[in-house]
């Protein structure tokens, strides 16, 4: 039999999904003399995390001015306490609920910032100050990808807590979301067997600043783990989901955190030239269906696809399909003829 050659590609178009931005209002409130209280509104209160859960808690944070003053280095202490700043706001009820509670005073104003969930250990040196482009914290990614979240984040500047009445905190997302799906080519007689599919050499620590909505300062790099629970069989041209976010398997990474390698060719067999790059490397065996025959041809069987700059964005969710092609040599058929015996030709004995 010819040899078979069989190869992955990622279908470069990743399907952005109906990721929304705007999942939740929450809004803090205050009228002259009363204190600071929270409330949410809004009918779609989800918001995608791991594991799926509606918004329960944030932590906000918050300086006071007084009204007209020049924007600068406020402190962030006008929620919390001393030398603990900012507040875990709960929801409780149908109320929203902090402690201590807080009052603007007349003729002053605030400016909040907040995310979620609060007890987030992947987000550290909160600024103490606001500073000129608005606070900015680190964020690190769990290593290995292992329990990866998604964080959401909100602002509201230059409110009195009278005009308006509320102070709305849309929260936003803003890491990249990753779930993968796999289908075979319009081909039959084979089936392939993904046992791994893992990201390589994504960067996991970045600095989010709120006034800029922007991350900046990425630093050190890390492999995720396997992806799949176990190993998934694709024989379909209708794409098979190998993660979801219904199962918490999706990944949340940090968005333009990818080092694009030069390489753009998948690579079978081989690992790329340049191993500190961003890669998909996705393990596999193609199979006979009729006998069972591992035809892989490769001895790793594993391929690397690259990732391109600017893959991910921030706030996006994204199912990357990788492909299963093959291309294989003339198949081996049988045409028998049996040639006629020759005429009958006298023999005497």
């Amino acid at each position: 039999m010819k040899s078979l050659k069989s190869f992955l590609m990622l279908a470069v178009c990743l399907v952005t999904l109906g990721c929304s931005n705007n999942d939740d209002d929450v809004v803090v409130s205050s009228k002259e003399g009363k204190a600071l209280g929270f409330s949410v509104t809004g009918s779609k209160q989800e918001l995608r995390s791991s594991p799926l859960l509606v918004l329960i808690d944030f932590k906000a944070y918050a300086r006071k001015y007084v009204s007209g003053s020049a924007a600068g280095t406020d402190a962030l202490d006008f929620l919390g306490t001393s030398g603990s700043p900012g507040s875990l706001v709960y929801k409780e009820g149908a109320a929203w609920k902090y402690s201590p509670v807080k009052y603007i005073p007349t003729g002053d104003k605030v400016d909040v910032v907040a995310y979620s969930p609060a007890n987030s250990q992947n987000v550290t040196s909160f600024a103490t100050t606001w500073g000129a482009s608005g606070p900015a914290f680190t964020y690190t990614v769990p290593a290995k990808l292992n329990g990866s979240e998604d964080l959401v984040v909100a602002k509201a500047t230059d409110q009195d807590g009278v005009t308006p009445p509320q102070i709305a905190l849309q929260f936003n997302h803003i890491l990249s979301q990753i779930t993968f799906a796999a289908k075979g080519d319009a081909a039959t007689g084979f089936s392939w067997t993904i046992t791994s599919v893992a990201i390589k050499n994504m960067y996991r620590a970045a600095t989010y600043t709120y006034g800029t909505d922007a991350w900046t300062n990425y630093a050190t790099k890390c492999d995720s783990t396997n992806v799949l629970a176990g190993p998934m069989i694709v024989n379909s041209t209708t794409p098979i989901d190998l993660t979801t976010v219904a199962q918490n398997t999706a990944l949340y990474i940090l968005p333009g955190a990818q080092d694009a390698p030069t390489e753009t060719a998948i690579k079978g067999d081989v690992a790329p030239g340049d191993a500190t790059k961003t890669f998909i490397i996705v393990s596999y065996k193609a199979t006979e269906t009729e006998t069972g025959i591992d035809v892989t041809p490769q001895t790793s069987h594993i391929a690397y696809i690259p990732v391109t700059a600017g893959m991910f964005a921030k706030g996006t969710a994204y199912k990357a399909t990788i492909t299963l092609t093959k291309s294989i040599g003339a198949k081996i058929e049988f045409n028998p003829t049996v040639v006629a015996w020759a005429s009958d030709t006298a023999l005497d004995l």
